[in-house]
């Protein structure tokens, strides 16, 4: 939050503090807690909605959504990157028909039984996602060797394996997978690895103070050397970007850039409020890059545990000046 002081008190403007269950949506007001850039004090205070509004929560109620849409319109508020969900799913399968980046998106599909086991009897791994997890919670990993299943999944930082025989399959499948269709499926593709452990990058693309798309940081995040994932709340850990640059082709943070953009600005077109992102970005052993999933509020501490406090800052800046001068 230090850091949207700073920018308050640069750019000379106030700035509200709220959580959007604390809006009113009748009488326009919301409890929150106002920072004054003069006198460098946080007081709380109930206020008309401002004006213009950063989102930086996950919006899980679509009630709520369709009523702060509603509101926007009335009271002419702006809502910047709010989205009426977080759906995995959804956004893959809105990318994977767009000529210019379907290369480079994973093929999915929406859980169930019948379509494990057709995707079994042609492809021996597969990985399981919840449609609008986080943290690489509940993400499985389940490989065909012969008649046994090879079940694999994180619990508190630690690797999960499992051996499932053939006859059993189904009652485990029911018994993990108690809402299927709140879960995708995907075959398992194999990242690069980096000191033996596979790897992926995230990066951010947010709109500038222009209205443009931009990169404003990178970071690689490299799992447990007996992980599945990659992220730091399942054991992975840190890597500047340009550590790992050093195994790949030279061309390929350009390559990782412009496939951002264009992800970005088809994202854009699903959710036209998007203007902060936080892409994941796998790179095969060939050297072929694949859309992970894209992260509407991603927590940003990677920049910090990688010491780019000059990214994590402007990952904080960006967006604070497309709200501040592009909608002033």
């Amino acid at each position: 939050i230090a850091y949207y002081y700073e920018l308050a008190e640069k750019n000379k403007v106030d700035l509200f503090f709220y959580s959007l269950s604390r809006i009113d949506i009748p009488q326009a007001f919301v409890k929150g807690f106002l920072y004054s850039y003069k006198d460098k004090i946080l007081e709380e205070q109930t206020v008309s909605i401002p004006k213009i509004n950063l989102v930086r929560t996950i919006l899980r109620n679509k009630e709520l959504y369709v009523k702060l849409k509603a509101l926007e319109e009335k009271e002419n508020i702006l809502f910047i990157n709010l989205i009426p969900e977080r759906n995995k799913y959804a956004i893959n399968q809105f990318l994977v028909i767009k000529e210019d980046i379907m290369a480079f998106i994973p093929q999915s599909e929406l859980l169930s039984y019948d379509v494990f086991s057709k995707y079994m009897e042609n492809i021996s791994k597969v990985i399981i996602k919840p449609i609008n997890g986080a943290l690489g919670n509940r993400i499985t990993v389940i490989e065909k060797t012969g008649e046994k299943y090879n079940v694999q999944y994180m619990s508190k930082k630690k690797l999960k394996i499992k051996k499932i025989q053939q006859n059993k399959i189904e009652a485990f499948f029911q018994k993990r997978f108690k809402n299927p269709n709140t879960y995708l499926l995907q075959p398992w593709i194999g990242f690069k690895a980096y000191e033996n452990a596979k790897f992926d990058v995230r990066i951010s693309v947010q709109k500038n103070k222009d209205g443009k798309w931009q990169e404003t940081g990178i970071v690689t995040r490299v799992a447990k050397k007996d992980g599945i994932v990659t992220n730091v709340a399942q054991g992975g850990r840190v890597v500047s970007f340009s550590e790992v640059k050093k195994i790949l082709a030279p061309d390929l943070h350009e390559q990782i850039n412009q496939l951002s953009l264009k992800i970005a600005k088809h994202i854009e077109e699903l959710y036209p409020a998007t203007a902060d992102l936080g892409l994941d970005i796998g790179i095969d052993e060939e050297n072929h890059l694949w859309f992970i999933e894209a992260n509407y509020s991603d927590q940003r501490y990677a920049y910090r545990e990688a010491n780019h406090l000059d990214m994590w800052y402007e990952t904080y800046k960006t967006p604070f000046e497309y709200a501040f001068f592009y909608h002033n």
